[in-house]
């Protein structure tokens, strides 16, 4: 980590307490900090932005509630708790069409992993209240899409986007549809309109077969790796399949590196949205933590290495170490660190450099104006 903690305002030290697992001087810190005057409103703001709610709720529930706090804090703590809540019914509404699907791919043999979502929410967090997603993500390899396509159509699932206003499905067009898998690792989302739910309107798919985000680039050979290697893990007691560690680890890693560089992202404010950064955080955390299977750094290296994605998985290990301390062993970056390292601080359009950042990392991702602010 660097020493970008002390250029932090309050405001965003509590919120950066409050998205991690913390020791005993950061709790006195935590503590302090909620004491004193603050801006509950930017704090609120970064943590909805950031995806915290859960996080922070679970933190101060463990930590703080129960020792007393301002009027200011005793009037904020509530809405962390209804967000934490809303978050895990939502999880469990998303889950009740999740299962029929991947039930479905079973009964047509279609072999599935579930990407990110709801199964880094169990394993990484190991609570469905704490890391919420707004659709799934779900990789097939390449020859069985449009068979997984044609059984989501016949469950109703349609290729487009639910409008929240007028409450219905908007269809895409024909060049939208033919368009997105030949630019991207997707093909167009599929979208249905939920029935006897309470907080989800609709449920959205995102169909991968490719791992090279946002790109057109194919990498058949590694998602066949994937599908070989996946497994079987036990959400609301109902077996789903999602990928082995490592490469979930690694799809993290390339999922934040992707976004991060991406100008598109930069621009919607979701290039460094801190949940991502606490993917990769938590899920080390937790298999490190695991008496009975660590995480073997030196087949990642190997695995990262045979796949050439060096520079992505760099970029996001680093990132993570700079965030939050020493997470990763130094000598697995060594092992994967490139020898020119500008491309840590710069945003591309199209290949071409667009962006070049000088802020440090830490305060790079609590700066809302970074981009007004960034050297081009």
């Amino acid at each position: 980590m660097d020493n970008s903690l002390n250029n932090l305002t309050n405001e965003e030290l509590l919120t950066y307490y409050l998205s991690k697992k913390l020791n005993k001087k950061e709790i006195a810190d935590l503590k302090k900090i909620i004491s004193s005057d603050l801006d509950w409103t930017r704090v609120l703001g970064l943590l909805q932005m950031h995806r915290l709610m859960g996080c922070a709720w679970i933190n101060l529930r463990n930590h703080v509630i129960g020792e007393g706090g301002s009027p200011s804090f005793n009037h904020f703590s509530p809405i962390l708790y209804l967000a934490y809540k809303a978050q895990k019914a939502q999880s469990k509404e998303q889950f009740i069409y999740i299962s029929k699907v991947t039930k479905l791919f079973e009964e047509n043999q279609i072999e599935y992993i579930l990407l990110k979502g709801i199964s880094v929410a169990a394993e990484a967090y190991l609570d469905l209240g704490l890391r919420v997603s707004n659709d799934t993500d779900i990789l097939v390899h390449h020859k069985d899409v449009d068979k997984a396509k044609r059984l989501l159509c016949d469950m109703g699932y349609v290729q487009g986007e639910y409008n929240v206003c007028t409450k219905e499905l908007e269809l895409a067009n024909r060049k939208e549809i033919i368009t997105a898998p030949m630019v991207s690792h997707e093909i167009y989302p599929l979208t249905i309109k939920t029935e006897d739910t309470s907080i989800i309107e609709w449920h959205k798919i995102d169909l991968h077969f490719s791992v090279d985000l946002m790109t057109s680039n194919r990498t058949d050979n590694i998602v066949e790796d994937f599908l070989a290697r996946r497994r079987k893990i036990k959400i609301e007691s109902i077996e789903v399949y999602t990928s082995d560690v490592m490469d979930t680890l690694m799809f993290l890693c390339i999922h934040l590196y992707k976004e991060a560089i991406n100008i598109s992202e930069v621009r919607g404010y979701k290039d460094l949205l801190m949940f991502k950064f606490g993917d990769i955080y938590n899920l080390i955390n937790v298999i490190d933590g695991n008496q009975d299977e660590k995480l073997d750094w030196e087949s990642f290296i190997y695995r990262v290495k045979n796949y050439q994605l060096e520079k992505g998985i760099f970029y996001s290990l680093w990132s993570v170490n700079t965030v939050f301390g020493n997470v990763v062993p130094q000598h697995v970056l060594d092992s994967l660190q490139p020898d020119n390292l500008s491309y840590l601080n710069e945003v591309y359009d199209n290949g071409e450099v667009v962006i070049k950042w000088k802020q440090p990392l830490l305060e790079r991702i609590f700066n809302t104006n970074r981009l007004s602010e960034s050297v081009k």
